[in-house]
């Protein structure tokens, strides 16, 4: 659950308001609505408790109650980023993480991670690491050595 704070209390401009998340202070401007922010913190809560799955706008949008346009509108305001690619970079990190920490077979993985496809999977984590799952893995495994 989120904690909100309203800025002015702590000698910040009166005009931020920002969130305690997990521990990480993400920002707001006071020009959002209080209900907007609780549908950000849905919309964030349904896509970290879902991202194995095949998650899209339209379940996004159901879940949190409101319109494919406004997750997409509230999340790029947010975010600065779309919320396709905020998924894949979750899955990505998630599978890095088991990457390093268990043996499994990288197609598993990118099932296990919510990406139906292990080419594309390979791709994409290639894109954002500069190496394929494999040779990342063993690149960490023989730095443990």
């Amino acid at each position: 659950i989120a904690t909100y704070w309203r800025a002015d209390k702590y000698n910040i401009n009166s005009k931020h308001l920002f969130i305690l998340k997990n521990n990480r202070r993400i920002d707001f401007y006071t020009t959002r609505s209080y209900n907007e922010y609780k549908t950000i913190d849905s919309i964030l809560a349904f896509i970290e408790g879902h991202f194995m799955q095949d998650i899209t706008l339209c379940s996004i949008a159901e879940a949190c109650s409101c319109s494919e346009s406004t997750v997409s509108h509230l999340f790029k305001a947010y975010s600065k980023q779309s919320v396709k690619k905020y998924i894949n970079d979750l899955r990505i990190k998630q599978a890095e993480k088991f990457l390093i920490s268990t043996d499994l077979p990288t197609s598993n993985i990118a099932d296990f991670c919510g990406f139906t496809n292990s080419n594309y999977f390979s791709t994409a984590f290639k894109k954002q690491f500069g190496l394929s799952p494999q040779k990342y893995r063993l690149k960490k495994q023989g730095d443990l050595d």
